[in-house]
């Protein structure tokens, strides 16, 4: 159609970095080095856009050779690109390579982030190397976990769909710490449902996601928690020798439906990630939708549900303590 409507005109075709892992590094840059403040890893694959991913700040969670070529790239873009205070770079990370998706020459709203985890007055430091100060301090990782959460208005605007993609839709924040990462995580599922606990999960994924799917059914079933998936799903977690109960799609005919297990039924999470086919993606919007309603932790990334389920599982209390002990 394109060809048609413009004929003779360019048209640009490319290729989406699938599974690659998302960075974001937010750095000073003065007339002679570059400085960086933090640098925060995606859980969800690249493609979610920044202000909606769940961002992990902590260490070890890139190697040194990463982080020197990191950088290598930071200190390129200040010098080609004379930068000047405080600017923000997001790469993605695949098979070893590092591919830069954009670069912002400004303040980004991981800032405020990076400094509450750090505890250092990065825009300060920012404002300074505007004024011609060399930042005199340098890049240290984090001393425990930080994870950065989205905060999302699906509740008052109940026809929006949920699933996160390269349109920003959160409309505000949340940070969790920990000492460790899966202390951090444990207290992610408390800003989705204050008083969660987990009893039952409906799984429901795309055929990519279901290998993925089985090891976290695994880890549900073992530990006792009642798990629901529609058909295809159910039929993947059986070969597997997991234990669950398969529920129909919401115009199936056949009981128990997903709509009337979802309404009648304690569920404590969703696990659905969106699929091409239409009657896929029409229950996805349903689905999605009654849970909302039912104030159900909906989850539709399975990279973040296995992360989510695995800290939930482990057991380990929560701790509360002051910001300042975690820096």
């Amino acid at each position: 159609e394109l060809f048609i409507d413009r004929p003779g005109s360019p048209v640009l075709v490319s290729r989406y970095l699938k599974n690659a892992t998302e960075i974001d590094v937010d750095f000073i840059s003065s007339s002679k080095k570059s400085v960086i403040a933090g640098i925060s890893v995606h859980i969800e694959e690249a493609g979610t856009h920044s202000g909606d991913a769940t961002m992990v700040l902590g260490p070890g969670r890139i190697d040194k050779e990463t982080l020197n070529r990191i950088q290598d790239i930071v200190e390129k873009m200040r010098v080609n690109f004379n930068l000047s205070g405080l600017s923000n770079l997001q790469i993605a990370i695949k098979d070893n390579e590092i591919y830069v998706i954009e670069l912002n020459a400004r303040s980004s709203r991981s800032i405020p982030f990076v400094a509450k985890a750090t505890g250092i007055n990065w825009v300060d430091y920012g404002i300074k190397a505007m004024l011609g100060i060399d930042p005199d301090i340098k890049y240290s990782e984090a001393k425990a976990f930080f994870i950065k959460v989205p905060v999302f208005p699906f509740k008052r605007f109940r026809d929006m769909d949920v699933i996160l993609g390269p349109e920003m839709k959160s409309t505000g924040e949340a940070m969790c710490c920990g000492e460790t990462f899966q202390e951090s995580m444990s207290k992610v599922i408390r800003i989705m449902k204050r008083d969660f606990k987990l009893k039952s999960v409906i799984i429901t994924v795309n055929d990519m996601d279901k290998d993925e799917a089985i090891k976290i059914g695994r880890k549900l079933d073992k530990k006792g928690v009642k798990i629901y998936a529609t058909p295809g799903t159910y039929s993947a977690l059986k070969g597997a020798g997991i234990g669950a109960t398969v529920v129909y799609r919401v115009k199936d005919l056949r009981s128990p439906g997903i709509s009337e297990i979802i309404r009648n039924e304690d569920i404590s999470m969703i696990i659905n990630t969106p699929s091409e086919s239409y009657g896929s993606i029409r229950d996805g919007f349903s689905i999605r939708n009654l849970g909302i309603k039912k104030d159900i932790p909906l989850i539709t990334n399975i990279r973040f549900a296995s992360e989510l389920v695995d800290s939930i599982l482990s057991g380990k209390g929560t701790q509360i303590r002051e910001l300042g002990d975690y820096q």
